[in-house]
């Protein structure tokens, strides 16, 4: 089992790698709060996933696959939860195929993603592991434990919040499996008390320690309104029919016979009120969290309907998949000989539902809009009509062989069903997500601004372009505080006044006309860099050596070497720089340099027009601060280079080039 999830564990890794941002404003929300905003001022409250996630600064450009590697992580290390809760109801072998089989399943595909999936599918494995083994604590203890760990899970996603009373009744069914108390109902209301008073208290209180007075919110900003909100009851009702019928189909062409095993497992124990099945804490657990985290999604979805012409038909699978595990354990107990159970007339009613379900799902699941990042489980099938008629065709006959022989109906869907649609789910999981690979306009723009501006320039940048996310993806690759967006009608010409007048740089990406005389730093094909405000000499101006060149009040140079990490080294006798408008009169030019071999300590003269001034630079960088005064004419400046020599004619490296400053930055500064 191990080298099987270190196997996983690479290929998730690798199958990711070199993939570009997709699932927006997701990603760039948690990206941004994890390590370029403050966490205070995060929309959503998983405040524990974003601290954790701030380690991906120490990556540097490699944040995202950094990222990656950590979900990739989290996700493989539910496994051996899973096995130890497998284990309890099926042998070692069959436990780890489980354990194995669920660290298969397309909600594999979330590691991708600078999302909290992953994270929160571990943390819900260890709470499950937890609750479902055998336990000595006292009851309230146990409950309290138990909502210490729900906490946690709120503060990776708060749609843990929505757990609480589900967690809440399946404490109360393990005190009733339980000797009889005394005070049963006082017994009750203390365990619901511990776990709830737990789970606020470790929510809340991480929260405070993290980020202080804005973590006491139950649902963060964003989903505060959301809650608040107060659709027409029935619009709200209409919806909630049209988007759960979409789930009920969904879920049960995927996992027919283990909800069949649940849903017989339940009945079986209100008709005959027998709770001896050791397979009926599981099925209550799995019932109550599968039935809590579904009507969660399925009534969020029904309340944004309006939002979008088609958001009724969106089936957000994602938000209760991590559940699915459980399912697989239920499947597992009923293909040990000694849980199987002989044929009655509930397992052929109930294979007749789900027959009559799966025949729905063959037409009705084809209307409903299923999106690879919403419900990577069903994407492979319900996008296909063959593939669809097929996999309903196995279900359907799974079904009614579960019916006549349970164990075999059992074993044929852990062992031959789910994993074909587990590959099948693979091969088309890989053809939907080849175009990650692929570069958009957006991304090579950034990629541009990120490799050719320092940290303090980005800063001070505003990306405008046609797509919000698309413009969200870009700042994801800029990865800088402080960078925002402008939204602009596609192909619509850019005029003065949209331009940001307080920002320096302006990123334009994909056709927009731009009007005349604009300070074009940088143009390519689909975007155009723009420096603001630096069409005439005015206050400061500050040329950094590492980035683009020319640029703004620079327009040409001469004597300088390629960009490198620091600045520009000079390669001539001469530096000289050509401004785009005569300098003014009285000028002070700040110039950081360092000096190379001999030239170190030597005095290099530096003209401005006829004026004249000289430094003494070091071998370490430092500031020099130069006074001119000139005519007002002078458009160049020029700075001598006393011994131009080669690293190779000192034989201290084989670069030939004769070098003798390295010019870090020069700044402007007028006077008058």
């Amino acid at each position: 089992m191990l080298t099987g999830l270190l196997a996983l564990l690479g290929y998730l890794i690798w199958r990711s790698h070199g993939w570009n941002p997709a699932v927006f404003a997701d990603e760039w929300s948690y990206s941004k709060f994890s390590h370029l905003a403050p966490l205070a001022e995060s929309i959503v409250p998983s405040y524990l996933y974003l601290w954790v996630m701030g380690a991906t600064t120490a990556c540097g450009t490699g944040f995202l696959e950094c990222a990656r590697a950590m979900n990739a992580f989290a996700f493989v290390a539910a496994a051996p939860f899973l096995y130890l809760i497998a284990r309890q109801f099926t042998t070692n072998k069959v436990a780890a195929w489980v354990a194995l089989l669920s660290t298969m399943l397309p909600m594999g595909s979330y590691t991708a993603f600078f999302m909290p999936e992953a994270s929160y599918y571990f943390a819900f494995c260890v709470l499950s592991w937890y609750v479902l083994a055998p336990s000595l604590l006292d009851d309230r203890v146990h409950a309290a434990v138990a909502g210490v760990l729900l906490g946690v899970l709120s503060l990776i996603k708060v749609h843990a919040v929505f757990l609480l009373p589900a967690l809440c009744l399946y404490l109360l069914f393990l005190q009733a499996l339980r000797a009889r108390h005394p005070r049963p109902y006082l017994r009750s209301a203390t365990i619901v008390l511990a776990a709830v008073g737990a789970m606020l208290a470790t929510k809340f209180g991480i929260s405070y320690l993290l980020v202080g007075k804005a973590g006491l919110s139950l649902f963060g900003p964003f989903y505060g309104v959301t809650a608040s909100a107060k659709p027409d009851r029935l619009l709200l009702l209409a919806m909630l029919w049209k988007n759960g019928r979409g789930h009920l189909m969904a879920v049960m062409l995927l996992y027919a016979v283990p909800l069949a095993i649940l849903l017989q497992s339940l009945l079986t124990a209100l008709a005959w009120r027998s709770m001896q099945d050791r397979a009926l804490k599981l099925q209550v657990y799995t019932f109550l969290m599968l039935g809590s985290a579904a009507g969660l999604a399925i009534l969020y979805t029904a309340s944004i309907a309006t939002t979008g012409a088609d958001e009724a038909l969106r089936l957000h699978l994602r938000y209760y998949d991590f559940v699915f595990p459980l399912l697989l354990i239920g499947a597992a107990g009923a293909c040990d000989p000694a849980g199987a159970t002989r044929p009655r007339v509930l397992p052929s009613i109930l294979a007749a539902a789900g027959v009559a379900i799966v025949l729905c799902a063959t037409v009705g699941l084809r209307q409903y809009r299923v999106l690879l990042v919403d419900a990577p489980d069903i994407f492979s099938i319900a996008n296909d009509p063959w593939t669809l008629y097929i996999v309903a065709g196995l279900a359907i006959a799974l079904l009614v062989l579960w019916a006549s022989q349970p164990r075999r109906g059992a074993v044929l869907f852990l062992f031959a069903f789910l994993p074909a649609t587990v590959v099948l789910a693979e091969v088309r999981l890989g053809a939907g997500m080849h175009y990650l690979a692929d570069e958009s306009y957006f991304d090579t723009a950034a990629k541009f601004v990120r490799d050719n501006l320092p940290l303090e320039e980005r800063k001070q940048l505003t990306v405008m372009g046609a797509n919000v996310a698309q413009l969200m993806r870009a700042l994801f690759v800029i990865d800088t505080p402080g960078a925002d967006y402008i939204e602009v009608p596609y192909g619509a010409p850019i005029t003065k006044e949209q331009l940001p007048v307080n920002r320096k740089w302006v990123l334009i990406v994909d056709a927009h006309p731009l009007p005349e005389n604009l300070p074009v730093i940088a143009r390519a094909e689909h975007f155009a860099l723009l420096e603001m405000g630096r069409d005439s000499m005015r206050g400061t101006y500050t040329a950094m050596m590492n980035t683009l060149m020319p640029r703004g009040l620079i327009t040409k140079i001469e004597g300088l070497s390629g960009r490198e990490e620091q600045g520009r080294w000079s390669d001539a006798r001469q530096v000289v720089f050509h401004t785009a408008q005569a300098l003014p009169k009285d000028l002070t030019l700040t110039i950081r340099a360092a000096a190379y071999g001999p030239n170190v300590g030597k005095p290099f003269v530096v003209h401005v027009g006829d004026a004249v001034a000289t430094m003494p630079p070091g071998a370490a960088a430092s500031d020099h601060v130069l006074v001119f005064k000139t005519d007002g004419q002078a458009r160049t400046v020029t700075i001598d280079v006393p011994q131009p020599t080669s690293p190779l004619s000192l034989r201290a490296s084989n670069d030939p080039r004769a070098l003798g400053i390295m010019l870090h930055f020069l700044t402007f500064k007028n006077n008058e």
